[in-house]
C-alpha cells in the first residue's frame, strides 16, 4: 500500500493480554477498514506508540502503567478508552478524547461504547479526509 493511501487508514492499537482476547474489536474495526496493532501491555504500547502516530488507543485490560500511556498521549491526536470490569461485563472509561486528558468523563456500558466506537471512527475518517484536501489545496496553489 502506498503512503499516500495509508494517511486515509484509521490507526488503532488495542492493548490486552492477547489478540484473541480483543477478537471483537479487531473484527469490528476491521470492518470499518481500520489498521490493527495489538500490544500485549503498557510497556510495549508506549513503544508502539512512541514509533507510530495511533488515532485510537483501546485498552481492554485494567494494567499496570496505564498512567504512563495516558501521559504519553496528552498533546498527540489519539484518544485513549480503557476498559473496566464491572460484575459479569465492563465498561469503558474514556481517559483521552484528542490528546486532551478527560478523566472523570461518564463510563460507557458495551453498547454505547459500541455506538461510540463506530462515532468516533467515522470523525476520524472524515478528519483524515478533509486534512487531505487541505493539503492537496494547498499543494495545488504552489504548483499553479
Amino acid at each position: 500500500m502506498d503512503d499516500h493511501m495509508s494517511t486515509k487508514l484509521v490507526s488503532v492499537l488495542i492493548v490486552g493480554e492477547s489478540a484473541k482476547g480483543s477478537s471483537f474489536l479487531l473484527q469490528r474495526l476491521g470492518k470499518q477498514g481500520c489498521e490493527c496493532h495489538v500490544a500485549t501491555s503498557t510497556g510495549e504500547a508506549i513503544r508502539l506508540s512512541a514509533r507510530h502516530s495511533f488515532d485510537l488507543v483501546l485498552c481492554t485490560d485494567w494494567m499496570q502503567g496505564i498512567n504512563t500511556l495516558i501521559a504519553a498521549l496528552i498533546g498527540s491526536p489519539a484518544s485513549l478508552f480503557r476498559c473496566h470490569p464491572v460484575e459479569d461485563s465492563c465498561w469503558w472509561l474514556p481517559a483521552v478524547r484528542h490528546g486532551e486528558e478527560c478523566l472523570g468523563t461518564p463510563a460507557l456500558r458495551p453498547s454505547e461504547f459500541a455506538h461510540e466506537l463506530d462515532g468516533i471512527v467515522e470523525e476520524i475518517k472524515s478528519d483524515k479526509h478533509l486534512r487531505e484536501q487541505v493539503a492537496d489545496y494547498k499543494h495545488f496553489r504552489e504548483s499553479s
